[in-house]
């Protein structure tokens, strides 16, 4: 079995929203699959909406994965944002000092 296969990623796009689905492990042996996704998405997007309720693990290199695509959608007038996160990844986003930037007013910092 392939390491990537731990990571199951799901796009749907409509109109300039991304809506992606992340569930599995988000680490440093699938977090290029998520990079190739988002960076997949189309110039048009202005908006991704990331569902990570069904990470069951993730380290710096996925969330590294994460604040870059958010940047350089920030770059081209869009966003990246968290519409849902596990316990795990809420935690780590805690950690690192960017739930507010990722998870909006609704995080418990």
């Amino acid at each position: 079995m392939e390491v990537e296969e731990h990571l199951e990623v799901v796009v749907s796009e409509a109109g300039s929203e991304a809506n992606v689905r992340v569930t599995g492990e988000l680490d440093a042996h699938t977090a290029g699959k998520l990079a190739r996704h988002l960076g997949a998405v189309r110039p048009q997007v202005r908006r991704v909406v990331l569902d990570l309720s069904g990470i069951e693990f993730m380290d710096s290199l996925g969330l590294g994965v994460v604040l870059s695509a958010r940047t350089r959608a920030q770059a081209r007038g869009g966003d990246v944002v968290v519409s849902a996160a596990s316990p795990v990844v809420e935690r780590l986003l805690v950690l690192a000092g960017v739930d507010r930037l990722l998870l909006g007013e609704r995080s418990t910092s």
